[in-house]
């Protein structure tokens, strides 16, 4: 599977996982706006373009062991992230951005569990701490 197809107009789920496949584009998901549990892992995602629109996770946010992903940059309308932030093993992905991601929902409000590591990408991180259109995240008790 490289798309995604019936999910255009979701807007929430209670637990998301996609992983285990050549998943190239998550687009359509772009009315999601709230979840409980959100997982991509071990997918073929470059980016996470269609996710602009996600307001609340309420548990857990997980991107692990996606190869090609070299930005987390779509998450500009998140404003409430629960307990846990997990980013690893994502070889492509500049550990700064992965850093600055967590910086901005610290700032935010963000005081969860989080675990960083093994994100290995050489691209750049100009302005990656500068959050897009920040907002005051709500961390869920």
């Amino acid at each position: 599977m490289t798309q995604l197809n019936g999910v255009r107009n979701l807007r929430t789920a209670d637990a998301l996982s996609i992983s285990g496949n050549a998943l190239t584009s998550i687009e359509d998901l772009h009315s999601l706006t709230t979840t409980r549990w959100l997982e991509l892992g071990e997918n073929s995602l470059g980016n996470l373009s269609g996710l602009e629109a996600l307001q609340n996770i309420s548990q857990s946010l997980q991107l692990d062991g996606n190869a090609r992903l070299t930005t987390i940059d779509h998450f500009s309308s998140l404003t409430r992230l629960g307990t846990e932030l997990r980013i690893i093993n994502n070889a492509s992905l500049p550990a700064c951005r992965a850093d600055a991601f967590l910086a901005r929902l610290q700032a935010l409000g963000f005081d969860g569990t989080s675990i960083i590591h093994d994100n290995g990408g050489t691209g750049g991180c100009v302005n990656a701490a500068e959050p897009p259109r920040a907002r005051s995240l709500t961390a869920a008790r």
